[in-house]
């Protein structure tokens, strides 16, 4: 998941030189692309007889420094760069639900540090529900965000921090816990999850 406010820390040479390494080793990814085009096709794979279409999205705010990755970061026609949330995705969610698809959105939005999802996430998030998908993914807090069933479907606001270098619980409480999120599928519906909660010490993770 390239959809994130530090994509473009090296610009565009450095996104590119992301998507080339991505490519060479095999490593999938969605929602980020050489082209617009490229950047809005969802990751298709079969798991087990279920059919997942999976897409990433940026919608998170103006950083303090003035970084706009609407603006800045989002593929066009003649720059590389991630897919932002727009009318046209919610279309397409639409669409491949409609193929018969597990949907998974992972969208990098909301604001840091805030331990409850702003209205405006929530509206988002749970706009991509009602679009189609399944399954949605928030991260960018960099705190744990509440899970919660909206329509049937699942929500995980924020997943926290699993690796993210700098952050001290001396600075802010939370920051160096995350979740890893398990979800149990049958016939195309989440049927259970669980949640692992996690705790990283500098470079290493650990269950607790």
């Amino acid at each position: 998941m390239q959809t994130n406010n530090h994509c473009y820390d090296y610009g565009e040479e450095g996104f590119k030189d992301t998507l080339a390494a991505l490519k060479e080793y095999g490593i999938p990814t969605s929602g980020a692309g050489y082209t617009a085009e490229e950047a809005k096709k969802f990751y298709h794979t079969t798991v087990n007889g279920t059919n997942f279409a999976i897409i990433s999205c940026g919608a998170f705010p103006i950083e303090r420094t003035g970084f706009n990755g609407e603006k800045t970061a989002t593929a066009t026609d003649t720059r590389a760069g991630i897919l932002w949330q727009n009318e046209e995705l919610f279309e397409n969610i639409k669409k491949e639900k409609a193929s018969g698809n597990f949907v998974i959105v992972n969208v990098h939005g909301g604001f840091e540090y805030r331990r409850k999802p702003h209205q405006l996430q929530r509206d988002l998030y749970e706009k991509f529900v009602d679009c189609g998908a399944d399954l949605v993914f928030g991260s960018h807090p960099h705190v744990i965000q509440p899970t919660e069933w909206y329509k049937g479907k699942l929500i995980v606001y924020s997943l926290g921090n699993f690796i993210f270098n700098g952050e001290s619980e001396f600075a802010v409480y939370g920051a160096l816990d995350s979740e890893i999120v398990r979800v149990g599928l049958v016939n195309g519906k989440i049927v259970y999850t669980e949640i692992y909660p996690t705790r990283h010490n500098e470079t290493s993770v650990r269950l607790r």
